[in-house]
C-alpha cells in the first residue's frame, strides 16, 4: 500500500507533501483519505504517517515465526540471497520502500524458520520490523559450504597456535556479538508481546504511564459491582462473563469498589472486622482480572450512603460516644480516621486465596482510590479535604510502594483556579482539582464528566461543547501545571434523559475517546477512558440509565468501543517500537566508540 508514497517529492512544503501522499492512497482507503483531507490544513506531516502506521496495522496484523531460542548457536547462521525489505517500523516517509516478497532464513540445528515480509506488512519483527532483522541477519554472511571446506579454512592448532588463537578469539567476539543481540531482539519481543500486559506494575514517568519503560494506554470500565456478585459463589460467573467480555473487545482497565460497610452482605461489618466470604469474592475479583489481562482500580471508601461510606464510618464513631455533628467530620475526626487507616491496611495486606499473592504485591491492580467522589461541602476553602488527602496519601505510600495512588476527584476546580470555580454552577463541593492533585504520594488525576446530570437543563449540543472544554481544560492543566498523567475514571449518557437516541450516547463516547487518542498520540497526559457502567445480560437490577451491556448496545456503539480500544493499544505498540529502535541505535554508537577506542589503544 505504501509503495508509491515513496515518490513524494520531498522538496515540496510540508502541506504539499501531505495532499500528496494522500492523494496516492489506493481506492479501498478513499474513506480513511477523505478524512484526512478534511484535516489538510491541520495534521502535520508526521501526523499523517503516523495515522497511515496505525491504520495499516488495524486494517491487517501478519503474526510472525518466532526465533527458537533452544536453538544451538554454535551452528553457522545461513542467509538466503533475497534481501531483506527495508520496511521501517517508524513511519517516515524515507523509508517507505519495498522489495518483492523476500524471506529470511534463520537456520539453526532445528528446523529452519522462514520469516516472510508481506506486501502488505509494516514489519516482519514483532519487535524491530525488518530493518533490526536484516541487521541481525547481515552481522556476519556465512554462505553454506561443504565441512571440507570449512575445515581446510582452519588454522591448526598444532602448527599455527598463534594464529589459531587469533582466530578463535575473533570468531568468539563474532558469536558474542550475535547473541548478544539476539538476546535483546528475544527480551524486546517478550516485553512488547505483552504491551498491555506482565512484567510488572504501571509506573509513572513525568506525565506518562509506563510498562517496562514504554508508554502504558488502557480503555476500560467501572463495575462497582464486582466484589459483592463474586461473593456469592453462584454468581460469580457474571464476574468472568463481564471480564471476558470486556477483554474480547480491547478494554484492559476496571475501576471497582473495595469496600461495602456495614449492612447487607457487607465487606467490613464493624471497624476491623470482616465477612471472609465477602473478602474472598474480591480475591477472585482480581485472579479473574489477572486470566482475562486486566488491571484495577481499586477505591477505599465511598463518599455516598450507598455501601455505608462515610456516613456508616461516622456512625460506628458516634456508637462508640464520639460527637458527631456532621457526615463531613469523616475528614476530620481522629477515631473515624483510625478506622479508615486500620481498612486501608487489611486490604493492601490481605492475602489473596487464589493468587497466592498480597494484594500489595499483585500487578494486576494498577491503583489504590483514596474516596470514590470525594466531597465536604462544609468546607468550601477546601482545607479540610486537602489535610485529609495529605495524610491518607503518606499511609497508603508507607505500606504500599508498588502500586500508583489517585485521589478520586471528579475534577472540579477550587481556591488555586479561581477562573475556574464556576465551570460547574453549583458545585463547590470543597476539592481542587490542581491543589489536591499536587500532594505528594498523588500519582495521577482523574477526571468524572456527566454533562447530563450537571448541565441537565441545556441541550445535546451544550452539553457536548462543554464536555469538550471540560477535557480539554483538564488535560491542559495536568499537562503544564500538575505535569501527572490523567484518567478519565467516569463519564456516560444515560437513556433515561429526555429524548434520548443512541446516537447521542456515541457522540459522547466519541468526544471522549478522541480527546484522549489525540493527547496520547502527542505525548501528553490522557492515558485513556472508563464508561460507566459496564453490565452483562441479567442484571436488570444494576441498570442505571448508563450501563453499557455489551450483547445488547447498537453495533455502532459496540464498534466504536473496539475500534478505540485497538487504535490505542496500536499507538502504545508504535511508541514501544520508537524506544527499541532509539534503544538499538545507541546500542550501535555505542560499539563503534568502543571499537574505535580499541583500535586507538
Amino acid at each position: 500500500m505504501l509503495q508509491g508514497l515513496a515518490e513524494a517529492d520531498m522538496k515540496m512544503p510540508e502541506k504539499l507533501q501531505v495532499m500528496c501522499i494522500i492523494e496516492k492512497l489506493p481506492r479501498s482507503w478513499e474513506d480513511f483519505g477523505m478524512s484526512l483531507k478534511h484535516r489538510k490544513d491541520t495534521i502535520s506531516l508526521d501526523d499523517l504517517m503516523r495515522a497511515i502506521a496505525i491504520e495499516e496495522e488495524y486494517r491487517k496484523e501478519k503474526p510472525c515465526m518466532p526465533v527458537d531460542v533452544t536453538a544451538n548457536l554454535n551452528t553457522p547462521v545461513g542467509l538466503s540471497e533475497e534481501p531483506l525489505a527495508a520496511c521501517s517500523l517508524l513511519p517516515s516517509v524515507s523509508h517507505l520502500h519495498r522489495s518483492p516478497q523476500p524471506v529470511a532464513h534463520l537456520r539453526t540445528s532445528g528446523p529452519a524458520f522462514a520469516v516472510p515480509v508481506s506486501d502488505r506488512s509494516r514489519c516482519v519483527s514483532p519487535v524491530f520490523g525488518a530493518r533490526s532483522l536484516s541487521l541481525l541477519f547481515h552481522l556476519k554472511r556465512i554462505r553454506k559450504c561443504e565441512a571440507s571446506n570449512v575445515l581446510a579454512l582452519l588454522p591448526d592448532p598444532s602448527q599455527e597456535p598463534g594464529r589459531y588463537r587469533r582466530w578463535r578469539e575473533r570468531e568468539m567476539k563474532k558469536v558474542v556479538g550475535v547473541l548478544s543481540l539476539l538476546l535483546l531482539l528475544l527480551s524486546q519481543q517478550h516485553h512488547l508481546a505483552d504491551a498491555g500486559w506482565g512484567g510488572g506494575f504501571i509506573k509513572v514517568r513525568g506525565q506518562n504511564f509506563v510498562l517496562n519503560g514504554s508508554p502504558f494506554f488502557a480503555h476500560g470500565f467501572n463495575a462497582y459491582w464486582l466484589m459483592s456478585l463474586a461473593s456469592d459463589p453462584s454468581r460469580r460467573g457474571k464476574v468472568s462473563t463481564a471480564f471476558q467480555e470486556a477483554s474480547s473487545r480491547g478494554l484492559t482497565l476496571a475501576r471497582t469498589w473495595a469496600f461495602s460497610d456495614g449492612g447487607y452482605n457487607a465487606l467490613q461489618t464493624y471497624p476491623g472486622v470482616y465477612n471472609e466470604q465477602v473478602f474472598q469474592g474480591l480475591d477472585f475479583v482480581i485472579s479473574e482480572a489477572r486470566k482475562y489481562r486486566i488491571r484495577l482500580i481499586l477505591s477505599f471508601v465511598n463518599n455516598y450512603e450507598s455501601f455505608g461510606g462515610k456516613k456508616q464510618y461516622v456512625n460506628w464513631a458516634r456508637g462508640q460516644g464520639q460527637s458527631m455533628t456532621s457526615d463531613d467530620q469523616f475528614f476530620t475526626n481522629p477515631v473515624v480516621r483510625g478506622y479508615y487507616k486500620n481498612h486501608v491496611k487489611t486490604l493492601i495486606t490481605r492475602f489473596n486465596k487464589y493468587t497466592g499473592l498480597r494484594y500489595r504485591d499483585d500487578p494486576t491492580i494498577l491503583a489504590w482510590e483514596l474516596m470514590n467522589e470525594p466531597r465536604c461541602t462544609s468546607d468550601p476553602s477546601g482545607r479540610t479535604i486537602q489535610g485529609w488527602i495529605t495524610e491518607m496519601a503518606a499511609h497508603v505510600k508507607s505500606l504500599d510502594s508498588n502500586h500508583l495512588l489517585e485521589v478520586g476527584l471528579e475534577g472540579f476546580y477550587g481556591q488555586s483556579s479561581p477562573q475556574w470555580k464556576k465551570f460547574v454552577p453549583g458545585f463547590d463541593v470543597g476539592t481542587d482539582f490542581i491543589a489536591n492533585n499536587r500532594i505528594w504520594g498523588i500519582d495521577f488525576a482523574t477526571v468524572h464528566s456527566y454533562p447530563d446530570q450537571w448541565l441537565s437543563r441545556a441541550d445535546d449540543r451544550a452539553q457536548l461543547a462543554f464536555l469538550q472544554r471540560w477535557l480539554d481544560t483538564h488535560i491542559q492543566d495536568a499537562k503544564n501545571i500538575l505535569q501527572k498523567p490523567l484518567l478519565l475514571t467516569e463519564f456516560g449518557k444515560s437513556w433515561k434523559d429526555s429524548g434520548f437516541n443512541p446516537g447521542q450516547r456515541d457522540a459522547v463516547f466519541a468526544t471522549v475517546y478522541s480527546r484522549a487518542y489525540w493527547s496520547a498520540r502527542k505525548g501528553g497526559p490522557a492515558a485513556g477512558a472508563l464508561f460507566w457502567q459496564l453490565l452483562t445480560e441479567g442484571m436488570d437490577s444494576y441498570r442505571d440509565g448508563y450501563e453499557i451491556i455489551l450483547r445488547e448496545i447498537p453495533q455502532t456503539t459496540s464498534n466504536m468501543i473496539t475500534q478505540q480500544c485497538r487504535i490505542l493499544r496500536y499507538l502504545g505498540k508504535l511508541f514501544a517500537r520508537e524506544r527499541n529502535v532509539k534503544k538499538l541505535k545507541k546500542a550501535k554508537t555505542m560499539r563503534k566508540s568502543q571499537g574505535l577506542d580499541g583500535k586507538k589503544g
